[in-house]
């Protein structure tokens, strides 16, 4: 005798997947780590690269594999580099001789060295320490005199992925800064934030940064402050997205809180910000928009510290990838906080506005080598007299890398 069907048997099927799954991108990162990249796949056509020199980064790895043609014909290539531990150095020196004022003919030079580490997975991090030994602000100086600045710094930076989806990040850094003519000034700073990562390497984050240091005033019109300092505080929310394989987003918006021990008058608080649009309409073009408000403690100054916005566009282009061009457009408004000339003469305070275009080329003839030049037309408006000026800017580098 047959059986007689149970409700359960006879029931609807259900579909084999739910129709989130076809959206959801943790569920397309699992499904590119289980099903394509245990075996072998189609990894582009040569096409993609047609002429020697030409590379292709593959946007279904996240870029970090790519094609490049060279006299073997074409080659798949990682394009990511990981080392447990690396040592890197890093030093230039350049020499300013200047046409009509030999005064302030100069040698400049910096020197970089850190220290990159990895403990197991999740922990990684770098320690390091910089002097950079440069000439002022010529832009600044109201008197033809050579004025060097020295700034020494040292940091710690690390970060800890406690959770596949979570990482904490933070760091430590000390600045001394010597400028001739005045006091040789100190600074510390402090950050820490937790994000959120996603499979795919996008990340939403909150960071907190806390900086202090000296900034003594002794000028006519303000008065003399010999042990003023300043307390920075800084909550903001932080965005590092790819919206497509061609389309990425970075950038923080938050909250700064500057004050000064002697001149509360020249505190600071405000949205403070900085973000970006990068957009790669193909392998070999990268736009990019970027704008931000920031305080900035700039030494060059007689002002305790600038208020500075601004908004640029650049474009640049690999003709092969040893040859790029770019050329990059910034408009930049400065307030200027505390400023000495403005306090002494009863001026209002310095309100400044540069416009640059730079061109610029860069070109890599062997490995290690890098050669680049550039091209700046620019200009300054101010409320202050004498302040205006247009300028045009050459610039020559050459490096090696070992």
């Amino acid at each position: 005798m047959a059986d007689i069907l149970t409700h359960r048997k006879i029931r609807p099927a259900t579909p084999h997947l739910p129709a989130s799954w076809y959206f959801d991108p943790e569920i397309f990162a699992l499904e590119k780590k289980l099903l394509f990249d245990a075996g072998a796949n189609y990894v582009g056509h040569e096409l993609m690269v047609p002429n020697l020199g030409d590379y292709y980064t593959l946007a279904w790895t996240n870029h970090s594999k790519m094609l490049v043609r060279n006299e073997g014909g074409v080659e798949l290539l990682s394009n990511v580099c990981r080392h447990r531990q690396a040592i890197l150095l890093e030093g230039y020196g350049e020499y300013y001789d200047f046409q009509d004022l030999n005064e302030i003919d100069h040698f400049g030079y910096g020197a970089r060295g850190e220290w990159l580490f990895e403990i197991g997975n999740n922990i990684n991090g770098a320690t390091g320490y910089s002097r950079i030994r440069r000439h002022g602000d010529l832009g600044e100086f109201r008197i033809e005199r050579r004025v060097m600045v020295t700034t020494e710094r040292a940091f710690v930076d690390g970060g800890y992925r406690f959770h596949p989806d979570w990482r904490l990040t933070g760091g430590v850094a000390t600045t001394r800064t010597a400028h001739e003519g005045r006091e040789t000034t100190h600074a510390f700073g402090a950050r820490g934030g937790i994000a959120h990562v996603s499979p795919l390497g996008n990340a939403v984050g909150l960071e907190v940064r806390y900086a202090e240091g000296e900034a003594p005033e002794d000028e006519a019109g303000i008065g003399s402050f010999p042990d003023n300092e300043y307390e920075e505080t800084e909550v903001a929310l932080t965005l590092a997205y790819v919206l497509t394989a061609q389309i990425r987003l970075r950038g923080r918006l938050g909250h700064t809180e500057r004050t000064y021990s002697q001149v509360p008058a020249s505190n600071f608080s405000g949205t403070t910000g900085r973000g970006a649009i990068e957009w790669a309409p193909s392998v070999k073009t990268l736009l990019t928009l970027e704008a931000y408000r920031e305080p900035d403690s700039v030494i060059d100054i007689d002002a305790l510290y600038v208020d500075t916005r601004g908004v640029a566009v650049g474009v640049a282009w690999a003709a092969t990838y040893k040859l790029v061009f770019s050329l990059r457009a910034l408009s930049e408004r400065r307030l200027y906080k505390g400023d000495v000339l403005a306090a002494s003469s009863g001026l209002p305070p310095r309100d400044e506005t540069t416009r640059v275009l730079r061109f610029g080329v860069g070109w890599e003839p062997e490995r290690r080598w890098q050669l680049s030049t550039s091209v700046d037309f620019g200009n300054r408006d101010s409320n202050i007299l004498t302040q205006d000026y247009d300028y045009t800017a050459y610039t020559a580098n050459i490096r090696y890398t070992f």
